[in-house]
């Protein structure tokens, strides 16, 4: 039976403690007092009937027993002993009881009753010296018994002599309250003492405290309706009859009122007590059965509410159900769509899904793989390596992609797997997702890839190592073909030189051949000077510097009109235009290209030529670089040049105008266009004939 703890146990309880120490303290002042002969301890006044040493002694066993049997239940450590100390001091009260009550029914004396202490000559209201009275031993006895039964839960018996221990003390105060001698002298034995009395009442109900819960007490105790009737009725019938019957006796002993009207005014006044308190009683029971009523309407209402909700939330379950069902069948539907393998874990690292990709790749049915974790689906090495990443992962909080290989069937495979951690509704971490894909295939195109560029390094080392070779074979040759072809083209301009010394003895014939040899002489001069140019631009160091364009245009435009100052050249150079090069060579190139600028405009007799710096337009910018959005130009307003001819502008030794016209070794713009190309840039140019030309180049 389920049984609900109050407040009102939990006093009970504590009164029970609390009395079997005022219990046991009463009896070790009884003791005190006869062990230092003081009345007031013994008797409490004089001429009354004192506590014998025994009947103390009992009250500090008794006392101690049930104060034992209050301890701690879960108190393991020597609790055995308790147990046994609690039986063997009841048990000894028991005894004694029992031997007193020996002594008085067949009237023998055991010698236990001056044991201790010698009672005083002649004592009040005593038989024989220092023995208890009779219901003092009866009393023991039931107390006594009430606390073996506690121990073996026989709560109902145990209250039964208890109460009756209770009934017993009353009759004794009664007695004592009322001067009805009867009461507490029986016979011709020992009077119950006073404060003895005042105890067992105490302790009685002390007892009846120790199990409040169990028993018919709980009756009494409990928080319904009886036992809260049972606890309004309880004060006033024991008080009342108490004091109305005192209270008549004390009337009839002075004389004031007959007995025969004092015994019909106690039935009417019994009568009107009676009435008041079963009428008081019916109106606490009909409050609490309207309140039963209010509370039972209350509960069918918050049923009737309950069971809407619930039909309520339970369609609404059944709707979040099919919802998450069919979330379900489209994820798995995704999941098993996914050509790469996917799997789930939880934070312990067994498989809670996986696709069939998965089942596939580890040769394993699904239901296999579900509930396994990696320590039953792989070796030992490989585990442990997985164990480790996925608890980095989890613990890091964070999406990690990661090349991982097996060996499966001595192949060993290589996988790129996607680990991210799973959290739940709150964001805590509870798992992990994965999806794998097998770029074994990849790897080894990747490892032959890596192979074939190495070879292929390989091989452009031997080739750039021979280009090397032959360049500087070739620079070489170049130098030695410059220095022989010099040395016969001093002699035949030294000798050009000394026959123009002889020019009256040369005819006009022989004069012009003499003129036309010193002029092949220069112009093979200038090739070889050009040719030099061309090679050591090769192999010179680029040394990347800001240069300003704008101030080298006006330097160089400054030197040719200083040359032919007769001319007039409108010059148009934008300002404050820099570029980061090589500035000697920078130098070359704008030298190269202002120079043609300057010939190939002196047939006019308004020159033109600009300097200048444009963007670059899309289709533009995807033909010539995608690493800048500006170019630089140099055009003019000179003879111009056919756009079908454009492709041989930049090549050694080819002229699209005729030496005759414009002189040239042809090696200028090519000079111009590899030093753009060692700058990493392009060149390019635009014409019209007779209408001018344009250079556009980016760096």
């Amino acid at each position: 039976m389920f049984v609900t703890v109050t407040e009102l146990h939990i006093s009970l309880l504590s009164f029970s403690r609390k009395v079997s120490l005022l219990v046991t303290l009463v009896g070790g002042i009884v003791i005190l007092g006869w062990a230092y002969d003081l009345e007031l301890l013994k008797s409490v006044l004089p001429g009354l009937v004192t506590m014998k040493v025994n009947t103390a002694i009992g009250f500090i066993l008794i006392g101690v027993s049930l104060q034992l049997w209050h301890s701690p239940q879960k108190i393991y450590t020597g609790h055995l002993l308790i147990s046994q100390c609690h039986s063997y001091l009841a048990g000894i009260v028991i005894l004694l009881a029992l031997l007193t009550s020996v002594q008085y029914i067949f009237k023998i004396n055991l010698g236990i009753d001056e044991l201790i202490l010698r009672d005083a000559f002649n004592p009040v209201e005593t038989t024989f010296p220092g023995r208890m009275a009779p219901t003092t031993a009866l009393n023991f006895l039931l107390l006594g018994l009430a606390l073996l039964l506690i121990k073996k839960r026989i709560y109902s018996l145990a209250q039964g002599f208890a109460f009756a221990s209770f009934l017993i003390s009353l009759l004794e105060f009664i007695g004592y309250l009322y001067q009805i001698r009867d009461f507490y002298h029986f016979g011709s034995g020992t009077s119950m003492a006073l404060h003895t009395s005042v105890t067992f009442l105490t302790l009685s109900l002390g007892i009846l405290s120790a199990c409040p819960m169990q028993g018919w007490v709980n009756v009494i105790t409990s928080p319904y309706a009886g036992g809260v009737t049972a606890r309004r009725l309880l004060p006033i019938t024991i008080s009342l009859p108490l004091l109305l019957g005192g209270s008549f006796l004390f009337a009839h002993r002075i004389y004031i009122l007959p007995i025969e009207v004092g015994v019909m005014s106690r039935s009417i006044i019994n009568i009107l007590i009676l009435g008041s308190v079963t009428w008081w009683n019916a109106r606490f029971l009909n409050q609490l059965d309207f309140k039963q009523q209010q509370t039972e309407l209350a509960l069918r209402q918050a049923q009737d509410q309950l069971e809407m909700k619930v039909k309520e939330r339970t369609a609404e379950l059944a709707a979040s159900h099919n919802s998450l069902y069919k979330s379900y069948q489209l994820l798995n539907s995704v999941i098993e769509g996914i050509p790469e393998p996917v799997f789930v874990k939880d934070r312990a690292g067994y498989y809670v899904l996986a696709n069939t990709a998965m089942a596939e790749t580890l040769k394993k049915p699904v239901e296999e793989i579900i509930g396994k974790n990696d320590w039953d689906l792989f070796t030992s090495e490989v585990t442990q390596t997985l164990v480790n990443t996925d608890f980095r992962i989890m613990h890091s909080g964070k999406t990690q992609v990661i090349e991982e290989q097996f060996m499966n069937e001595d192949i060993t495979q290589t996988f790129l797997s996607t680990k991210t951690p799973w959290r739940d509704i709150e964001g805590n971490v509870v798992g992990l997702i994965g999806v794998v894909r097998d770029i074994t295939d990849r790897k080894q195109a990747e490892l032959a890839t890596q192979q074939l560029n190495e070879l292929l390094e390989q091989r452009v080392k031997e080739r750039t190592t021979k280009l090397v070779a032959a360049n500087q074979e070739l620079e070489t040759f170049s130098y030695a073909v410059s220095h022989d072809l010099r040395t016969p083209l001093r002699s035949i301009n030294g000798f050009s030189k000394a026959l123009l010394q002889y020019t009256d003895q040369l005819d006009d014939k022989g004069k012009h051949y003499l003129d036309r040899i010193r002029v092949a002489t220069l112009r093979m001069n200038e090739l070889i000077d050009d040719l030099l140019m061309l090679a050591q631009i090769t192999r010179h160091e680029i040394k990347h510097t800001p240069v300003d364009l704008s101030a080298m245009v006006e330097e160089i435009a400054s030197h040719l009109n200083s040359i032919e100052p007769e001319r007039e050249v409108e010059w148009v150079i934008a300002s404050n235009i820099v570029a980061i090069g090589d500035k000697r060579l920078l130098r070359i190139v704008l030298e190269n290209l202002l120079n043609n600028a300057w010939k190939f405009t002196s047939t006019r007799s308004q020159a033109r030529i600009e300097f200048g710096e444009m963007a670059v337009s899309e289709e533009m910018l995807e033909e010539i670089s995608d690493r800048t959005t500006s170019t630089y130009f140099v055009s003019d307003n000179g003879v111009g040049f056919d756009m079908s001819y454009a492709d041989s502008l930049f090549k050694p030794f080819q002229r699209l105008h005729h030496a005759n016209e414009f002189p040239g070794t042809g090696i200028g713009l090519a000079t111009v266009q590899r030093i753009i190309h060692r700058h990493s840039g392009r060149i390019w140019a635009t014409g019209v004939i007779d209408q001018g030309t344009t250079f556009y180049l980016d760096l």
